[in-house]
This record gives C-alpha cells, structure tokens and sequence, in this order.
C-alpha cells in the first residue's frame, strides 16, 4: 500500500466541515502527514521492535514504543502505530483463514488483509472465534460479529457458551440457556441447560428433569427423564427410577427402563448392563446378546471387546466368539482389518477372526492403515505386513515413515521406508509377490530388500 493511500484515507473529510473552517481541515492533513513520514523514516532506519506478529499473508504487526502498527513483507508501513494491541487467531473451521482485531481507546475493532482498518475499535471485549464470526461484546452483552462488522447475533446475551460450526449457537439469558441461527431466536432462553448443539434432537433439561427437544423447539418427549445420552442411529438411552431404558424419535419408550447402565447405538448394537454384566440389544430393544460379562466396548466393523475374569477378546454381532478370549486388553479402532492386543506387558495384532498375526511382544507398534505395521522391540525398529510376515527386519534404530505402493498389474508390492541406521538416514526399498482379494485385502510372498 503507498503512502498516498494512506494519506488519502486520513484527509477525507464531510466537505461541509472544510467549507466552514479549510484552514482547521488543511492544519489535521499536514499534521498526520507529517506523522506517517515520521513513521516511514523509522521504518526506513529498520530499528528494531519491541514485538512482532504474522497477521496476514504479507502483513505483520510490530510494536514499537508501545504501541502497534502494520507492515507489509517490505518492511512499508501500512497504518501508523496507533493501536494499543493486538489479537490474532485463526479460525476455527477454515484452514488457513486468519482474523485480526485491533485495540484502540479501550475498544477493538478488526483489520483486513491490507492492514486497512474494516471495523474501527466499538466493541468492549473479543473471544473466541466461531467459524466466520467473532463472540464480541459491546454495552456489557454478547453477540456475534463478521468481521466486516455485520451483526450476526444480536448484542442481548449474558453470554454464547457454544457456537456449531455452522449456523447455530447457544446462549444465556438471565441464566437460562436457548438456541439462535443467524436470523432470530429459534428456542427460546427457558432451559436451565441444553447439552451439545451439534446434535439434535436437542438435550434439554427443567429443574432436576430432562427431556428432548426438536431444533425448532417442539418436545420430542416430556421432560421427565432423570438422565439422558445423545441419539444415535434412532435411539437414546434414558434413565427414570434409575433405571435405564430406549426411547426412540418419536419419543416411545422401545425399551422401558430396567437396566443399570446403559451405552448409545452403534452398529445396530447398544451395551446394557443387568445385575453387574453387560450385553446388548438391538435397535428394536431386543436383548440379542444377554448380560454375562464384565466389561464391554462399542461395535465396530461387526466386532466389540469383551471381557471375562480381567481377559479380553472378541465377540461378533450375535455373541459368537472370535479366536480365544485371553488378552490384557484390547483396542478394536473403527474401520481397521487388524486389532491391536495388550498381553503380559506386550503389543501386538489379531485380525478380524481373533487369530494372532504379530506377536504380543512388542515394546511399540503404529499401524499405517492395516497396509504395514512398525514394530519395536528393545530399541530395534522393523515393518511387518498386514498378513503377519516381516517385511523390514527389526535391525534399524528408528523407522519414521513407510509408504505402500501397490502395482495390481505386475502383481508386485512395494514398501519405501526413511530409516536411520548408525546414525545414517537412508532411503530403502522392500518388494514383494503381492494378490489382491476380491474383498480388497493382499496376501504376499517373501519380502526382498531392493539395492
């Protein structure tokens, strides 16, 4: 930006005000001149500064005898230092989207990407960023703000606790708590709290009771729940008399409440727990697998972790056991073929039918998608492949990156590992005879290191 710019912005004036006093108007315009050719001689002698701060792209913001101003990569002064401070922060849900505020007068206001001032300083206090607006305060309430100074939420809250990502937020009144979009006042501030917006039916709760709510703020069921979770695939879990039962969104009891416990949804599946053991039912409330063990996880890929007597395994949807239970512990990650295994202080893998595929022995293990496996053990890093053999030998001091490349064609795996060695960084190269399953899945042949 040139000075003559800058200037341009500083001496626009109503005209009414230079016809009544010129000399007032031409006395202010040699004035900040003056200022801003002060300012670029101190740019000019590239004297150090007190603070320094990427805004934008090309833009910094340094202080200099307390006070901040802008420049740009040059080292050209975009605005005076005339700014008290100065606040940074990228957005929360747009990669590489940054706002800038700026405080003048006890007020903040925000600047653009040119350093050019886009809302001057008027509000009281700046938070956190939501996405493409900014938690602003002004006259002791809250509301929210583009930054080009478009009210998106009204200045009428006590407070805004939770902002979507999207449209809506949550706000407090008169410490009560409702629901607003960016064109008005959806759900009314009457509830004494309101769980995460992100997902609807809304979780509301009167007094000591809680209930569901739709997003336009009709009942789904009554609020007369002592406890409730979330709805997953159609259903929730709810707790009266304490007990917990199924409702589902329509607001009908498919399970009235008679278990201790009770989990969410997932794959059709919901852990219950009767009498100190945990099962599951279904979505329809039927209890297809009943209450016998200790402890239980969620289903992924058609598969859960249970356990029996402090040993793990697994168990397909209809409680049909897979391999041996008979693990410290067990991490079934949603959407892998491999199943991370804990037994006597030792880390391997299981596969889908519970057969053990690497070894429980080691210290360390990073599974790259089910595509190759870095294992350690006692300092020593090598790669095995999804099948169980070893493709990279355990002899390197570290592994820090694998990529697969499959050739369908030549039929030929191939595996480029970063390894150090002796303190040597070396690039190498593994090949395998690789088959494609019709359900995706390779088997290999022997592993040759390629020179």
């Amino acid at each position: 930006m040139s000075n003559k710019i800058l200037t341009k912005a500083v001496v626009l004036a109503p005209l009414a005000a230079i016809l009544i006093n010129p000399s007032v108007a031409m006395a202010k315009e040699k004035t900040n001149n003056i200022s801003m050719m002060k300012q670029e001689v101190i740019v000019a002698k590239k004297v150090k500064y007190e603070e320094e701060k990427e805004a934008f792209l090309g833009v910094k913001a340094v202080k200099y005898k307390g006070k901040w101003g802008f420049i740009d990569d040059t080292g050209k002064m975009l605005t005076t230092f005339k700014y008290d401070d100065v606040w940074i922060n990228e957005k929360n849900y747009r990669e590489g989207a940054v706002i800038v505020a700026v405080k003048r007068n006890n007020k903040w206001g925000f600047i653009g990407e040119e350093g050019k001032e886009e809302v001057s300083p008027r509000y009281d206090e700046i938070k956190e960023v939501m996405d493409i607006c900014v938690k602003v305060k002004k006259d002791g309430r809250w509301g929210l703000v583009a930054t080009n100074g478009d009210i998106i939420v009204p200045f009428k809250y006590d407070d805004i606790e939770q902002f979507d990502g999207g449209f809506t937020a949550k706000v407090v009144l008169n410490g009560k708590k409702g629901v607003v979009d960016f064109k008005k006042e959806i759900i009314s501030p009457i509830y004494d709290e309101i769980n995460d917006i992100l997902i609807t039916p809304y979780q509301v709760k009167l007094g000591n009771k809680w209930g569901f709510i739709s997003e336009k703020g009709k009942e789904v069921t009554s609020i007369k729940y002592d406890e409730v979770k979330a709805f997953f695939q159609g259903l929730a879990a709810v707790k009266k008399d304490d007990k917990w039962g199924f409702i589902n969104l329509k607001g009908e009891e498919v399970v009235q409440p008679k278990y201790d416990e009770a989990g969410s949804l997932s794959e059709n599946r919901a852990k219950v727990k009767l009498n100190g053991k945990w099962g599951y039912i279904d979505a329809t409330g039927e209890e297809v697998i009943i209450p016998k063990y200790d402890e239980v996880g969620n289903f992924y890929g058609g598969l859960a972790g249970v356990c029996i007597n402090g040993r793990w395994g697994l168990i397909g949807k209809n409680g049909e056991v897979k391999g041996k239970i008979e693990f410290d512990s067990i991490f079934n990650g949603e959407g892998m073929a491999l199943i991370r295994v804990n037994r006597d202080g030792g880390t391997g893998y299981i596969n889908k039918a519970g057969n053990i595929v690497i070894p429980t022995k080691y210290d360390e293990v990073i599974n790259y998608n089910d595509e190759a496996v870095v294992v350690r053990l006692k300092k020593k890093w090598g790669v095995y492949d999804s099948t169980g053999k070893i493709a990279v030998p355990i002899k390197y001091d570290l592994i820090d990156n694998v990529n697969v490349y499959h050739d369908d064609k030549k039929g030929v795996t191939t595996l480029y590992v970063n390894v150090t060695l002796k303190k040597k960084a070396l690039f190498i190269r593994f090949e395998a005879k690789s088959k494609k399953s019709a359900n995706g899945e390779y088997t290999y042949k022997e592993w040759k290191e390629i020179k």
